[in-house]
């Protein structure tokens, strides 16, 4: 990565990666060996832009930063990440002609850069994530290329620094910037038999369901009482109405 690069818009509003956040989240709660892959910076064409994510960890991923050709590269640093307690810094550049010409290009003409943070190194992040995660806020996350994280959202705020693995080319004041917005919110008005095959979609496609529910029997059957599936916090606001 060069000083030439130009920063890609850092403002993630296609997709949701509240899935992702989610699946951090709890692997940071039980101390897990996982690291989470953020882009960065993109030039040109790539299969993500800034501030899309993924989740790595052994035997699982949750998440996709292109259409399957980087993500074994991507596992194989991350573990590298949570075994060194360090920042894996990647950059990913698909310009090269000859692989073009040689069959071996992987489908777009750009650049991508990376950091893996491992988990393990991060913790209380989980308490940042999930109040993210339980209300309508936005989650700001500033990364300066000498390691230190400094992240807030609703006013909990979050700081950590983990040196890199390895020395990177850019000045060590060099800091990137995202921000993912409040994940959509759905308000599910009644909760009959179908719901429990509708909750799980909305929520692996970053919904935050708000369930309106009076009937004792239905909202028992899908573990309502708990509170799962409803937010006082996203209560507030709607993106979208289901009258079931």
């Amino acid at each position: 990565m060069t000083s030439a690069l130009h920063p890609a818009p850092l403002d993630l509003d296609g997709g949701n990666p509240r899935p992702v956040l989610q699946a951090a989240a709890d692997a940071a709660r039980t101390g897990r060996a996982a690291a989470l892959a953020v882009v960065l910076q993109t030039e040109g064409s790539s299969y993500s832009r800034a501030g899309t994510c993924a989740l790595f960890e052994p035997g699982r991923q949750v998440g996709w930063l292109s259409g399957g050709c980087l993500e074994p590269e991507l596992a194989r640093q991350a573990a590298n990440a949570v075994d060194a307690g360090r920042i894996v810094w990647m950059e990913i550049d698909n310009r090269d002609d000859a692989a073009l010409f040689s069959g071996n290009a992987t489908g777009c003409r750009g650049r991508q850069w990376l950091a893996l943070l491992p988990l393990p190194q991060l913790g209380g992040i989980e308490q940042l994530l999930d109040t993210w995660l339980q209300g309508p806020h936005t989650l700001h996350l500033a990364l300066q290329a000498d390691g230190r994280l400094d992240a807030r959202c609703a006013g909990f705020t979050f700081t950590r620094t983990v040196p890199p693995a390895a020395p990177q080319p850019l000045d060590g004041n060099h800091r990137w910037r995202l921000q993912w917005h409040r994940s959509p919110v759905v308000h599910v008005h009644g909760a009959g038999p179908e719901a429990a095959l509708l909750l799980p979609l909305l929520d692996h496609l970053g919904w935050c369901a708000h369930v309106e529910e009076p009937r004792p029997r239905w909202r028992e059957h899908l573990s309502l009482a708990d509170g799962s599936h409803s937010s006082s916090a996203a209560a507030d606001v709607a993106d979208a109405a289901l009258v079931m």
